[in-house]
């Protein structure tokens, strides 16, 4: 997974490079636009009200902080028209820890997820376009929860005595699909955009639990128990977000 990553950015870069070449010669005309962008809906959201509900139908689809694409026009299609490779990142990762007088938890979250895809883009006017194309995405997510609770909380108590739980859920998906979208020129260097997209996922998940006693005791209740299944489905990717971008 890591190589195609890596082919794929020096693909990106390749091209960059051979297009900012044939811009030097006087028998092209090919042109390169460079388009960054972010997450940016909690942004948007506290200056405007929106429904804060994730839709159902996308819990098994990222959404991406980081976006990158590569446009290139006057080449083939229209001028009007622009085609290109769209590239998108998302890490993020945390921990949570909460308890009562006989209970504790921690809580750690990974998840990382990208895609890679193609793109076509129909200005509508000076400021308005609309883009679609496809979509590949891989997203990996785990799940670690460690419990402690105090053994025997009713009378007689034993406080310094825990039963622990470590619970580990792991679930990677996949997906590719068709998408569309919509984007909003500021000007030359800034503009808004979302979309939605319809993919066909698949994946699987697995959970592991295992019960100790923190003094190496046997727990009545001992066990191992693991879990493993998978998934697939079709996924309609809703525009709950915004995106803001930067153009060169």
């Amino acid at each position: 997974m890591k190589q195609i990553t890596l082919l794929t950015i020096l693909g990106l870069f390749y091209i960059n490079s051979s297009a900012q070449e044939l811009n030097l010669t006087p028998n092209r005309n090919l042109k390169m636009q460079n388009q960054f962008g972010f997450n940016a809906t909690d942004f948007i959201k506290s200056f405007f009200s929106f429904n804060s509900n994730t839709p159902t139908a996308t819990a098994n689809v990222p959404v991406y902080n980081l976006n990158y694409k590569a446009l290139f026009s006057n080449v083939i299609l229209p001028s009007n028209y622009k085609f290109g490779l769209r590239l998108g990142l998302s890490l993020a990762s945390n921990e949570n820890k909460n308890g009562t007088d006989t209970t504790y938890t921690n809580t750690k979250n990974n998840s990382l997820s990208w895609r890679a895809g193609i793109e076509v883009q129909q200005m509508l006017s000076n400021r308005l376009l609309i883009y679609y194309g496809i979509d590949f995405f891989i997203s990996n997510s785990t799940d670690k929860r460690d419990t402690r609770s105090v053994y025997n909380a009713s009378p007689p108590v034993t406080p310094n005595v825990f039963y622990i739980l470590n619970s580990k859920t792991i679930v990677n998906r996949s997906g590719a699909g068709p998408l569309i979208g919509v984007q909003f020129n500021i000007n030359k260097y800034f503009s808004i955009s979302t979309e939605a997209a319809f993919y066909f996922v698949k994946g699987t998940n697995s959970v592991t639990n295992d019960y100790t006693m923190s003094n190496g005791s046997v727990y009545n209740g001992y066990k191992q128990a693991s879990t493993k299944g998978s998934t697939k489905q079709t996924a309609i990717s809703l525009p709950a977000f915004i995106n803001l971008n930067f153009m060169f």
